[in-house]
C-alpha cells in the first residue's frame, strides 16, 4: 500500500503559522533553512533545493522575508532570492564530525545572525 502523501498537512501547518504570523501586522520574517544536502541544495535543477521553491511561494503571498545562516553556497537561479542558510551536506542531527551534529552547532550559528522566527 502507498504511503499518504504529508505535503497537503504541511502546507496546510506553513498556512496556520504563516496567518498568525502576518496577524502581528508586516515583520520581517526569519527563516532559517537548516539541514543537510536537500537543504544545501545539492543535486536539485537549480542548486537551491527546496529553498527556491519556499522564497517564491513566501513572496507571492507578500511576506518579507530574510533566509539566515552563515553559510551561502549553491545560490540558486530564483532572481533576488536570499541565499542564507544553514544547509550542510553529510551532517546529521546526531553527530557525524567529531561528534558534533546539526544540534550542537546550533548555538554558535545562531550567534552570527538575527534570530529566526522559523527554523525548518
Amino acid at each position: 500500500m502507498k504511503k499518504p502523501s504529508t505535503r497537503p498537512a504541511a502546507a496546510f501547518a506553513l498556512t496556520v503559522c504563516l496567518s498568525a504570523f502576518a496577524a502581528c501586522g508586516n515583520p520581517v520574517l526569519r527563516v532559517m533553512p537548516l539541514g543537510d544536502s536537500i537543504t544545501n541544495g545539492t543535486g536539485s535543477n537549480d542548486t537551491a533545493g527546496y529553498r527556491g521553491f519556499l522564497w517564491t511561494f513566501l513572496k507571492s503571498a507578500g511576506y518579507d522575508v530574510d533566509f539566515v545562516g552563515s553559510t551561502t553556497s549553491n545560490p540558486g537561479t530564483v532572481a533576488g532570492m536570499d541565499v542564507d542558510h544553514e544547509g550542510h551536506g553529510g551532517w546529521r542531527i546526531d553527530g557525524t564530525y567529531g561528534g558534533n551534529g546539526i544540534y550542537e552547532m546550533l548555538p554558535s550559528w545562531c550567534g552570527s545572525f538575527e534570530a529566526p522566527n522559523v527554523i525548518l
